[in-house]
């Protein structure tokens, strides 16, 4: 009963996702990483992660949605580390005329050619990942919100290599809102 409790919340909170009201405004992605990777510092101290911030671009994006978005793609990387070996997690981004492509780059478990879809969606993650806590909704969430800011999400991943997590979002949203 509490596990679907759990789940039944997850997609009433996806569903909440689709219908807030974006507050576009400038963003300063560097500042936004910093605070939410303080946020795990114990975590980060803890399994001695060594994080890389590469300069990120300013954007124009609603706040509250680039940091889910960020918050839950870090909160894998430290979660789907190799505990065998030092976790080091990198974060960048490169800007072009229509779209501010971030990444986020870590020596974790990886994940299998036959999962990188399957964990976009709900309920859904990786095989072998039991010992993971979690519903399978985060990169449900994240692909939501991405689509609301124009963009997307996608991975590239070896197994026991790690994997990079790509997203977008659009440089133009706030001309784009404008026409709808």
């Amino acid at each position: 009963v509490e596990k679907m409790d759990k789940l039944t919340n997850a997609i009433l909170e996806l569903s909440r996702l689709g219908r807030r009201t974006l507050k576009l405004e400038p963003v300063d992605p560097n500042q936004l990483v910093r605070r939410i990777l303080d946020t795990f510092q114990h975590q980060i101290s803890a399994r001695g992660i060594q994080v890389k911030l590469l300069p990120l671009p300013p954007v124009t994006a609603d706040l509250l949605s680039l940091e889910q978005v960020f918050s839950n793609v870090l909160d894998n990387a430290i979660k789907y580390l190799d505990p065998a070996r030092p976790g080091e997690i990198t974060i960048g981004a490169n800007r072009s005329h229509r779209l501010t492509t971030f990444w986020v780059k870590d020596n974790g478990r990886g994940i299998a050619d036959a999962d990188q879809l399957k964990i976009f969606e709900i309920y859904r993650r990786g095989a072998g990942h039991a010992d993971i806590p979690g519903e399978g909704m985060g990169m449900a969430y994240v692909r939501t919100t991405l689509r609301r800011l124009g963009g997307m999400i996608w991975c590239q991943s070896i197994p026991g290599t790690g994997s990079i997590f790509y997203f977008t979002i659009s440089n133009t949203l706030e001309k784009e809102l404008q026409h709808d």
